[in-house]
């Protein structure tokens, strides 16, 4: 199965990109193949979730805080796949009102249990 994760490498000091990729490639998730897309200015994760429209992934993960959230859900309000949520901003509301956990680790490891 095929995941695409927009990320923002810079959300959380960029601490949270590394401890991700860390993570994938110490325990590699079992069925996966992640292709991660980073972000390069605002609006951009918009503009990669558009394009994944295209080449529908079976799983799209955002890993960034609430305006990278907000990007991809107001370029794909109705997307034709699931997304999770791997919270890496200052505040990570949308993932606290959803009691999604906050460690990105544990964040993405939800996201991939389908």
């Amino acid at each position: 199965m095929k995941a695409a994760v927009i990320v923002n490498p810079a959300a959380g000091g960029g601490r949270v990109y590394r401890k991700i990729r860390e993570h994938v490639a110490q325990h590699n998730p079992a069925g996966w193949e992640l292709n991660f897309l980073t972000t390069e200015r605002a609006g951009h994760a918009g503009e990669i979730a558009r394009e994944l429209l295209r080449r529908p992934p079976d799983l799209l993960v955002v890993c960034g805080g609430d305006g990278t959230l907000n990007e991809v859900a107001t370029q794909i309000p109705d997307a034709p796949f699931p997304v999770a949520i791997v919270p890496a901003g200052t505040a990570n509301v949308v993932a606290r009102e959803l009691r999604l956990p906050l460690d990105p680790a544990r964040a993405l490891s939800v996201g991939l249990k389908r």
